[in-house]
C-alpha cells in the first residue's frame, strides 16, 4: 500500500465523513467509556481493561494495532455521520464516496447461497437470522431480524453495544453506544430503537 492503514482510512474515509473524532488513537482530551457487561441479575459490571479483547481496552490510551476490523475509538456523532452516509447510499454533503454499485452489493446479501448468518456459521454475531453485506448486517425484511426494519437496511455493529443502522429506503439513520457486551436485553433494545425510529417515520 502507498501508506499504512490509519492514513489511508483517514483521508480516504474520515475526513471525507467529516468523522474528525474517529481514529486509532484517542482523541485529545476526550473520555474513554467504560465497558459493563449485565450479569445474572441484570445488573451492569464494570469490565476490566481490556475484557472485550486487546483491541477493545477502554482505558489504555496506547496506540491500537491497525486492524481494519477493530481498535477504532469513536463518538455517537461521528457514528451519526457514517449512518447518513449509508442511508443515503454513499452520497455524504452532496458528494458520492461510494459507488451506486458499491451501495447496492454494501445492502444485499453477499453470504454464498443466499444463506443467513446462522446458516453461514457466522456466531456469535447478533441478529443470525438476518443476511450479511460488505460488513453490515442487512434485514431481511421478514420480521425475523428486527420488528419493523425492511429489506435492505443495514445493521452496523461494534464492541461494546455500539450500533448504526440505516435504512436507504427512507432515509433515515440511527446511531447509538450502550458500552454493554452483547447481551440478549441489549438486542432487544436495538430491536425496539429501530422499531420506534420507523414508527416515528412511517
Amino acid at each position: 500500500a502507498r501508506a499504512p492503514l490509519d492514513q489511508i482510512l483517514m483521508t480516504e474515509v474520515l475526513d471525507q465523513l467529516g468523522m474528525h473524532d474517529t481514529g486509532f488513537d484517542a482523541p485529545a482530551g476526550r473520555q474513554i467509556a467504560t465497558f459493563y457487561e449485565l450479569d445474572a441479575q441484570g445488573a451492569a459490571v464494570p469490565l476490566p481493561d481490556g475484557a472485550c479483547g486487546p483491541t477493545a481496552s477502554p482505558t489504555s490510551l496506547q496506540k491500537r494495532s491497525l486492524e481494519p476490523t477493530a481498535g477504532l475509538f469513536s463518538s455517537v456523532g461521528d457514528l451519526a455521520k457514517l449512518g447518513e452516509c449509508l442511508a443515503n447510499r454513499g452520497l455524504c454533503r452532496g458528494r458520492r464516496l461510494l459507488s451506486e454499485r458499491a451501495a447496492e452489493m454494501l445492502c444485499s446479501n453477499q453470504l454464498p447461497g443466499g444463506k443467513r448468518i446462522g446458516e453461514a456459521g457466522l456466531a456469535p454475531f447478533p441478529f443470525p437470522n438476518a443476511y450479511f453485506g460488505l460488513g453490515v448486517i442487512v434485514c431481511p425484511g421478514d420480521h425475523t431480524s428486527t420488528s419493523l426494519a425492511p429489506a435492505g437496511a443495514v445493521l452496523w455493529a461494534a464492541q461494546g453495544g455500539t450500533f448504526v443502522y440505516a435504512d436507504p429506503h427512507k432515509g433515515l439513520s440511527l446511531a447509538f453506544a450502550m458500552q454493554v457486551r452483547a447481551h440478549p436485553s441489549t438486542l432487544q433494545l436495538i430491536d425496539r430503537a429501530v422499531s420506534a425510529l420507523h414508527g416515528a417515520c412511517p
